[in-house]
Parts: C-alpha cells; sequence; structure tokens
C-alpha cells in the first residue's frame, strides 16, 4: 500500500489541475493529465471500497478549479486525442465523476 502524503497532493495536484483548467495545447494538457493521475489513479488500499474512498475524498478536496470545470475539460479532451491517450483520460473522468456524485 502506498503512503498518502496529503500535503504532497495538495500542492502537486492542485497546481496540475490549475495548468489542465488553463492550459489550451493538447500536449501540455496531456502532460497535466499524466501527472494529476500519477497523484489519484494510484492503489491507496487493496480493499476497492476504501481505495475508491479516500480517492474521492482526494478530489472532493479540491474546490477550485471545481469539479465540473476539470470534467468537461477532460470531456473536451478525449475528443481531440487520439485512442492510445483516452484510456488514461477515461480512468481519470471516471476518478473525478465518481468524486462529483459522492459530494452530492
Amino acid at each position: 500500500m502506498q503512503h498518502l502524503n496529503i500535503a504532497e497532493f495538495d500542492q502537486n495536484s492542485l497546481f496540475n489541475i490549475l495548468i489542465l483548467v488553463q492550459e489550451a495545447d493538447v500536449e501540455r494538457l496531456l502532460d497535466a493529465v499524466q501527472l494529476l493521475a500519477s497523484c489519484v489513479l494510484d492503489e491507496f488500499s487493496p480493499k476497492m471500497d476504501i481505495d475508491r474512498f479516500i480517492r474521492s475524498s482526494l478530489i472532493a478536496a479540491v474546490h477550485n478549479p471545481t469539479p465540473k470545470q476539470v470534467i468537461n475539460i477532460l470531456s473536451d479532451l478525449l475528443l481531440k486525442v487520439g485512442e492510445m491517450e483516452r484510456e488514461r483520460i477515461r480512468e481519470l473522468l471516471d476518478a473525478w465523476q465518481i468524486a462529483e456524485r459522492n459530494v452530492e
């Protein structure tokens, strides 16, 4: 199991999410997606429900940009990239959508 470092998540992920929201270049967006995915898509627990809870909690802790903004950007990006890049974007999009549903 990977150790959870909230301070590291906050600094790295917020920076990557802000890049994601402000960036228009697809290649730079893909770089931000990879960095963000490395923060939230790793396994936090071997138990699926705990793993999902931790991931959703980390994502829900970020309020700016809003989950909806991130979801919209990831959805738009899916239309601009090839099939190889889509898998990671879909995983990240799924994680954000699950976290958004859990908050509502």
